[in-house]
């Protein structure tokens, strides 16, 4: 990684990370298409640029729970957690992220304990909002939606 920071330095990219934000819509923007190997291609690029942001390992956490790869989708999600330049808001999207994806691995227990974190780091966000929703979901109706079901939601 020494070798692609001196490479994100040289680009300036340090000192401006508007064109990272530029390059993480174009992932996100493949991810929506659901080009799953370009948008890897440009969160692994992300990573490899700016290791200790968390948006490439939260772009490649989505590519895996969209794949249905729960294990590595929540493995990049716990990685982004432990970047350096974490916020807040950052942290309670990431524990948001991991509520989703166990409640799709049907663990509720824990989407639920992941969803709580996000409440407590920024408990006035969006992100804890939606955390308080799924919450609500998950202790009306414990039987968990299925991978189906859940992105036929999100494209509607």
């Amino acid at each position: 990684m020494a070798k692609e920071s001196e490479i994100a330095t040289q680009l300036g990219l340090k000192q401006d990370p508007e064109p990272l934000r530029f390059l993480a819509e174009a992932g996100f923007l493949w991810l929506d298409l659901r080009n799953f190997d370009e948008a890897g291609r440009v969160f692994e690029a992300l990573c490899a640029l700016a290791p200790d942001d968390p948006i490439g390992h939260i772009g490649l956490g989505d590519v895996e729970r969209m794949r249905g790869n729960w294990r590595e989708a929540l493995a990049l999600y716990d990685r982004a957690a432990h970047c350096s330049n974490n916020a807040a808001r950052s942290l309670a999207m990431i524990f948001r992220k991991q509520g989703e994806t166990h409640a799709l691995a049907k663990d509720s227990t824990k989407a639920i304990a992941a969803f709580e974190r996000a409440i407590t780091l920024d408990p006035s966000s969006d992100e804890a909002a939606t955390a308080r929703e799924y919450i609500a979901v998950l202790n009306r109706r414990p039987e968990l939606p299925t991978v189906s079901q859940s992105e036929s939601k999100r494209q509607n």
